[in-house]
């Protein structure tokens, strides 16, 4: 996701499910309204230093995905209100992230691998995810089935063999939401 993406102002027809979203996660809830992202592989994102939201129209009607756009819209809004709120304490958390991989690869490793190729930023997605497991849980009551429609179509355009990382995440909504 570019600093410099291309964007253009969100369909207004759009911005009732938009207001929707927002309020899953209560009254009083006041972003800026969210924009189409153009020319990016991105299905959504936002960016924590405007508080904007960026979703990629096109990207969603390639997948099939335009039906559960107020998930997209909810899942965005919960990482600007609460996962991980702010810029700040999103720094805070990926710095104690890498802290605790490069501890972790130093005792697995007795210290050998650290210094000579590790690189703790390597895993900077994973934060992500996690922060993205919390954003859906929490809107699970008002989205689940949207979720997983979500994730039930990028499994399958995910490539083989799937990452173990994308198998894990999947693993966690089953166990979460008690899936079969």
């Amino acid at each position: 996701m570019s600093k410099d993406a291309k964007t253009r102002p969100l369909y207004p027809s759009l911005l009732p499910l938009w207001r929707q979203a927002l309020s899953a996660w209560g009254l009083g809830v006041d972003l800026g309204l969210p924009e189409e992202l153009l020319e990016s592989e991105d299905l959504a994102y936002i960016n924590l230093r405007d508080r904007r939201t960026r979703v990629n129209l096109g990207e969603l009607k390639r997948l099939g995905l335009t039906d559960h756009l107020g998930a997209f819209f909810a899942h965005e809004a919960g990482h600007h209100c609460r996962y991980p709120q702010t810029l700040v304490a999103h720094t805070k958390l990926l710095l104690r992230q890498r802290d605790l991989l490069r501890a972790l690869e130093t005792e697995r490793m007795g210290g050998a691998r650290v210094g000579k190729g590790f690189d703790p930023t390597h895993h900077d997605h994973l934060l992500n995810l996690f922060l993205d497991v919390l954003v859906n849980d929490s809107l699970a009551d008002d989205y689940g089935a949207d979720f997983q429609a979500i994730y039930r179509r990028m499994n399958a355009e995910a490539p083989d063999p799937r990452s173990a990382v994308f198998s894990f995440t999947l693993a966690c909504y089953d166990a979460l939401w008690q899936l079969p």
